[in-house]
């Protein structure tokens, strides 16, 4: 039985089966018209290797970006380094001073909480923006844009055009987290990571595969 993550199309002018792991992880299987589906499952049992390596390049690690709301511990927010200061108070504030994020907390549990929030508003903010700036250059656009707590992956879309980004986006400067729009944006268009949907990232942003870079490096 194939695994709920495998969509298989089929088509007249196909000829032969192609496999494709999507840029929201979900794995693509092409088929011709006539191929049976336990060849197609054989197949995809045969390429769990490949396919896990595929899937891997698509994951990244978030953990080390908030390691904790202890004082003397590390946020990150649009790029740059913050040591926390947590401060003890009835009512929960964040505040950014010089190098330093004050935390306002009755306890950690509600410390975690409204760094959370905040970086959750600010991610869905600068997502939004940058999806109306890019609007105009696109043929296809999003059916909707979601937001979610990733571990491994700032972005996705699936088959259906539906985007989803990662609450702790903002994590990154400005200009990545355009990148991560974009990138998103020009799967609309191409669902893979081939020739094509670079183009299409370069069409749409012109320094697309330097950021692409830059990203991977983080």
């Amino acid at each position: 039985m194939l695994h709920a993550s495998v969509t298989i199309t089929r088509s007249f002018r196909r000829k032969r089966l192609a496999l494709r792991v999507q840029s929201d992880g979900t794995l693509l299987a092409m088929a011709p018209w006539w191929m049976p589906k336990r060849t197609i499952e054989a197949f995809v049992v045969e390429k769990s290797a490949w396919i896990a390596r595929q899937r891997a390049r698509l994951e990244v690690r978030i953990e080390p970006f908030l390691s904790d709301v202890a004082h003397g511990g590390v946020l990150f927010w649009l790029g740059n380094r913050y040591t926390i200061v947590r401060l003890h108070a009835p009512r929960s504030s964040i505040d950014f001073i010089a190098d330093e994020c004050h935390i306002k907390a009755p306890s950690d549990a509600s410390a975690m909480r409204v760094v959370v929030a905040f970086l959750s508003q600010e991610s869905q903010k600068y997502v939004h923006h940058y999806v109306e700036k890019h609007r105009a250059k696109l043929s296809i656009h999003p059916t909707s844009i979601g937001f979610r707590r990733y571990k491994r992956r700032w972005g996705s879309c699936d088959t259906h055009n539906a985007l989803m980004f990662n609450l702790f986006l903002s994590f990154h400067p400005l200009e990545l987290v355009e990148y991560v729009v974009v990138h998103e944006l020009a799967h609309l268009a191409h669902k893979h990571h081939q020739k094509a949907f670079w183009a299409e990232g370069a069409r749409i942003l012109p320094d697309f595969k330097s950021r692409h870079r830059r990203i991977r490096q983080t």
